[in-house]
């Protein structure tokens, strides 16, 4: 189980207690602008993009832009490895190419796991060997910057990504994506990845998890919302129902909504 610390927490006693805890380093809020001045600032953002990136936390839609932007971030984090393993592969930047099939393994690794079976991998290959053939190779810090600021520009960019396996709500097409920031809690198709829900985090009342309805099944999350004279209620079922639970609760920082 993940969740995020709360601010009236102490971060010594989980670790003291029990010696499986492990601790990540992870921003929730951008609210304020990123600066690139330091290297360990610009690696820690570096790390969570693209940890999010390649395990389905940011969406990208199957079109053929998609898998432009998949070469350039696929180019960039290739950049990114320190000075001493990339210079083992720089024939990729040269045009003499090694074994083809080792560089579809590097780009798989560059890949995100969502999409993996939606991009041809000779593809993506292509794409990216005519990057490097076009392209001044940059230094690794500077590859991170462009990769960050990639990233920051895709549409979804600030909400926390949940895959969903079923919502109370019959207008929703599922499996589906909730997405949460630090104004809203959206509901993203899966397909389209159009917005079809939006439930602005001042109008949620109350939360709550749920128990698996059957052995096997997954936890829940029912959120009611909405206004005195309009109340609503939506359950839906995922995976990481408590993180998304405890997610919204540091978000609000309201410990009035009950677990």
């Amino acid at each position: 189980m993940v969740r995020p610390i709360r601010p009236e927490e102490y971060l010594h006693d989980y670790l003291l207690e029990d010696s499986l805890v492990t601790v990540t380093l992870r921003r929730l809020l951008w609210r304020t602008p990123l600066h690139f001045e330091n290297n360990i600032y610009t690696d820690v953002h570096y790390g969570q993009m693209q940890w999010d990136y390649l395990n389905g936390g940011m969406l990208l839609s199957c079109t053929k832009e998609m898998e432009m932007q998949v070469g350039v971030l696929a180019m960039l984090q290739h950049w990114a490895k320190p000075e001493q393993q990339n210079s083992a592969l720089s024939s990729w930047a040269g045009g003499e190419l090694v074994s083809a099939c080792w560089h579809r393994e590097e780009l798989k690794e560059y890949t995100p796991k969502t999409l993996q079976s939606y991009i041809s991998p000779e593809v993506l290959q292509h794409q990216v060997e005519m990057l490097l053939r076009t392209r001044q190779p940059l230094p690794p810090v500077d590859a991170k910057i462009q990769f960050i600021e990639h990233v920051m520009k895709l549409p979804f960019f600030g909400y926390t990504i949940y895959f969903v396996e079923r919502v109370s709500d019959d207008t929703i097409s599922v499996p589906c994506f909730f997405g949460v920031n630090e104004e809203e809690i959206i509901v993203v198709d899966k397909t389209s990845q159009a917005v079809s829900c939006i439930i602005p985090l001042k109008e949620l009342q109350k939360m709550r998890t749920l128990r698996p309805l059957s052995d096997g099944g997954l936890p829940g999350l029912e959120l009611n919302y909405g206004s005195a004279a309009s109340p609503k209620t939506m359950w839906l079922e995922l995976a990481q129902a408590k993180e998304m639970y405890h997610t919204v609760v540091v978000i609000l920082d309201k410990t009035e909504l009950h677990h």
